[in-house]
């Protein structure tokens, strides 16, 4: 048998393609399959990275500089994974309606990753540290 080399979740992969694909056509866009389905993954693969980041900080002494490595590349990770996202709620409605990725958090317990759909409160998997239990969908 093959082994799964995804290490993340596939079915949460297609739930979090269906909320950017219904919230892009609620703007008037329909992106293409494979464009929400590589943002999907390179959001995962960002919130992998976040967690491994976080798990090696409870875990080792960190020291400033490397902390700023890590805080200067999720943030280059956020930017690129916002300008996909905000293109696919097309120009009209980038600035009120388009979703936004956090990475990070510092609990490797939970997910580092958390997409933001306007108009929607999440699905109860969100953080659950900032503005309010469960603002967002986990990415994992």
């Amino acid at each position: 048998m093959a082994s799964d080399s995804y290490r993340s979740d596939p079915e949460r992969a297609a739930q979090i393609a269906v909320y950017l694909a219904v919230h892009s056509a609620a703007c008037g866009m329909i992106p293409s399959a494979g464009r929400i389905a590589r943002v999907v993954v390179a959001m995962q693969k960002a919130a992998r990275s976040a967690k491994r980041q976080a798990e090696y900080a409870c875990n080792y002494p960190v020291s400033e500089a490397q902390e700023a490595r890590i805080e200067k590349r999720q943030a280059r990770e956020v930017a690129k994974l916002n300008a996909e996202l905000a293109a696919m709620v097309g120009p009209d409605y980038v600035a009120v309606m388009a979703p936004t990725v956090t990475l990070g958090g510092g609990d490797p317990r939970g997910s580092c990753g958390i997409l933001r759909i306007p108009g929607q409160g999440g699905d109860g998997w969100g953080d659950g540290w900032g503005d309010g239990w469960g603002d967002g969908f986990a990415i994992y």
